[in-house]
């Protein structure tokens, strides 16, 4: 007799290869029928369902991806593609179904099948290496007990029975082994540079997105190999990445890891023919960034990520060439107080400050003055630099901005969205924990984040840092970031202490010569069209007074040259 067709669940043995094929045959559903058709298409095939191998060559070409990014993620899409029973590691080629396979999973849309299975783990055992020579096969080739929710008449058909599989209650998927596995830190690079590129590209029209992306790779991809080196010191520096600094690195990460790998999926299964997409977001007006020093795509994209991670308001804003408008810039507009006060107060949405300078090596004599305004936490007998520090670094932090600027020389302002990120020579990240946190000060102290307003008194002056804190002196020359995590340091607390884990438990200082500073306004479509209005508003309003000023000038003139105080020569009158 056959198995019953009632409503009761039952189990049924299949060996390892059964299972991944109706896994295969699930994951087929989770795609819809233009993206099969799509996937069809691209690999001339007439089933998404063959054993037809794929190449390296042939992968990088379907994801428009070249080396050195192709050759990690088609690593990963090889052992994923084998799930559960992760593929060897020596393995050439991928078959279709395997790609379908692995692409569900990096995605995330493997959680519609309800899988007990945990996506940090999938994702570092699919970049991961074992340290061991050889995997033993014999527990791979034990059958396995597969629950249906219903009862089925034939569960040798596999396509039919994998419709009614209880893949939540497949035992083993929810221990994906991570001991003895490690990332290789050159490809975690390469990976987080590749997704750093995906962030930095503006969503609209597909084709659009996909032809930035392989122009990003072949042109900027050193910028952004640099940004990825940056964002691995999140990760403790090994040049073998254990799961548990993974896993602690995606608190931050996480974000950034998840888009990149959905984008790639994206480009696998979308028709970018030009009929294919008529629905476009709209395309602002592209970001002017050469004459700054410190803004590129890649630092955008690496904000952009930071911001993700830290979840909030933070993540809530949208960084891209876009939305940011250039307010000031010390190389363009002069490095004076004044200046900067009339370039950013009048922005009304979040900015974002870059402060960026050489070490200070030697004592010079301006940067007396202010030494002995700032109190010394450090003993003279200690050395001045830690061991990841070097004299010759460059030191560039940003500072997020979530509320508008104003002066305030007796009153900080600011709320608790107010971020310090350190972005040289070290990654770290500074999150507000108290508002009021920023002075904005004209009477010849400067710029402080997370500091006490400053004393300024007569002929008494005294900076007051807290423990974590960025000070700017009133000559936008020098700045000091100070760092003190012990309960030695006496200055009031608005920033929590760094997330990098090698050195959020540790005292230190970055004092340097500003060589570079600039803001940017960061803005949605609406509110940079309304910023514009009220910029142009202000603009006519000008020329408008500018006008009457001319037009009562020449009035005035006419009444002296009545009273013989002027002359038609412009001369003066005698009195």
């Amino acid at each position: 007799m056959g198995q019953s067709s009632s409503a009761e669940s039952f189990s049924h043995s299949y060996s390892p290869q059964q299972v991944h094929t109706l896994l295969s045959y699930a994951c087929q559903r989770l795609i819809t029928p233009v993206e099969a058709q799509t996937l069809r298409k691209k690999l001339n095939s007439t089933t998404v369902n063959e054993k037809a191998q794929l190449s390296r060559a042939d992968l990088a070409q379907l994801l428009l991806l070249n080396d050195p990014p192709s050759s990690v993620v088609y690593k990963c899409l090889q052992k994923l593609g084998k799930f559960p029973f992760f593929g060897e590691e020596n393995d050439s080629t991928i078959t279709a179904d395997e790609l379908i396979v692995a692409s569900m999973l990096i995605s995330g849309r493997f959680k519609k099948l309800k899988l007990n299975t945990d996506y940090d783990k999938l994702i570092f055992r699919a970049l991961a290496t074992s340290k061991l020579d050889a995997v033993t096969e014999k527990s791979e080739q034990l059958p396995v007990s597969v629950k249906f929710g219903r009862g089925i008449e034939n569960p040798e058909h596999l396509q039919m029975a994998s419709r009614f599989v209880d893949w939540s209650s497949m035992s083993g998927f929810e221990s994906v082994d991570t001991d003895g596995y490690f990332i290789s830190r050159s490809e975690m690079v390469q990976l987080l540079a590749l997704f750093l590129v995906i962030y930095s590209i503006p969503k609209r029209k597909r084709i659009s997105m996909q032809t930035e992306l392989s122009q990003k790779l072949d042109n900027d991809w050193r910028s952004f190999e640099a940004a990825g080196e940056q964002l691995t010191t999140f990760i403790r520096s090994s040049e073998k990445i254990s799961y548990q600094d993974f896993s602690s690195a995606l608190a931050l990460l996480g974000p950034l890891v998840h888009y990149g790998f959905e984008f790639l999926v994206d480009v696998m299964l979308s028709d970018t023919t030009e009929h294919s997409d008529t629905t476009e977001t709209k395309k602002g007006p592209d970001l002017e960034v050469t004459k700054s020093h410190l803004i590129n795509s890649s630092t955008i994209a690496l904000l952009a990520a930071t911001f993700a991670g830290l979840g909030g308001k933070q993540a809530g804003i949208s960084l891209t060439r876009q939305n940011l408008v250039k307010l000031y810039l010390g190389s363009e507009s002069g490095f004076s107080i004044r200046s900067l006060e009339s370039k950013v107060f009048k922005w009304h949405a979040p900015t974002i400050l870059l402060v960026s300078g050489e070490r200070l090596r030697t004592t010079i004599k301006r940067y007396e003055t202010f030494d002995s305004e700032y109190p010394r936490f450090f003993r003279s007998s200690e050395s001045p630099l830690k061991p990841w520090q070097q004299p010759n670094d460059k030191i560039t932090y940003a500072v997020l901005v979530h509320e508008p600027w104003k002066v305030s020389n007796k009153k900080n302002f600011g709320d608790t969205n107010t971020t310090i990120i350190a972005l040289e020579p070290r990654l770290d990240v500074f999150k507000g924990i108290a508002s009021e946190s920023i002075y904005f000060n004209t009477l010849g102290m400067g710029l402080g984040f997370g500091n006490s307003q400053p004393i300024n008194k007569n002929t008494l002056k005294r900076y007051a840092p807290g423990s974590v804190s960025l000070t700017i002196e009133a000559n936008l020359e020098f700045a000091v970031f100070r760092h003190i995590s012990s309960q030695a340091g006496s200055g009031i607390t608005s920033f929590a202490t760094g997330v990098q884990p090698d050195i959020s438990g540790q005292d230190y200082e970055d004092r340097f010569l500003i060589t570079d500073l600039e803001v940017w306004g960061v803005g949605s479509s609406k509110e940079l069209e309304e910023q514009k209005k009220q910029w142009d508003w202000e603009k006519k309003q000008a020329e408008a007074r500018q006008s009457v000023n001319l037009r009562s000038m020449g009035e005035d003139r006419a009444l002296l040259e009545m009273v013989g105080l002027v002359g038609n020569h412009g001369s003066g009158g005698s009195v």
